[in-house]
């Protein structure tokens, strides 16, 4: 019987882990105390080998169901020098219009991979920055426990693609 069980739970931990998904580049940041500050801007940092292959991103966003809000106000910040990063402001939608949560959720929390960019390449190789300020309503945003930058490899790009990062 010991076997049995020995090989029924060996069998289940190889395929959980043949189920995670290996991206090309994955960062979490907690928020302190499930607090996020204007003060508090989430850093990322990770390496571009080539600029020929094609990525999207994604945030993963872990948060309580007690949100107050619907969205988040995000300020993100892109570039391979912190002096000269490209400023995007983005609303990040945590529930849809009728106030359902997004992602998967338990009664108390909920993990949302949303999409971030799509089919996208880096111009240069090298370190690439990823930062994330909120700017939402409230100084002390509170609710939401940890932000993760998450980039998946999709392939390559046509060389007579003209799309730009």
């Amino acid at each position: 019987m010991r076997l049995v069980l020995g090989c029924v739970f060996f069998c289940l931990l190889m395929f959980s882990y043949s189920c995670q998904k290996n991206y090309a580049f994955s960062q979490s940041q907690l928020i302190p105390e499930g607090v996020w500050t204007y003060q508090n801007i989430l850093k990322y940092e990770f390496d571009i080998p080539d600029t020929e292959s094609l990525y999207d991103l994604y945030l993963e966003i872990d948060y309580l169901t007690s949100f107050p809000y619907q969205n988040v106000y995000v300020n993100i910040f892109t570039g391979q020098n912190p002096m000269e990063m490209k400023e995007t402001q983005l609303s990040l939608d945590l529930s849809n219009k009728l106030g359902i949560w997004k992602g998967d959720c338990t009664e108390e929390r909920c993990t949302y991979l949303m999409p971030l960019q799509k089919s996208i390449f880096f111009q240069k190789t090298g370190k690439q920055l990823l930062w994330i300020e909120q700017y939402s309503r409230d100084e002390q945003l509170r609710g939401i426990q940890s932000v993760k930058v998450v980039g998946d490899k999709i392939g390559v790009r046509n060389a007579n693609t003209n799309s730009e990062k």
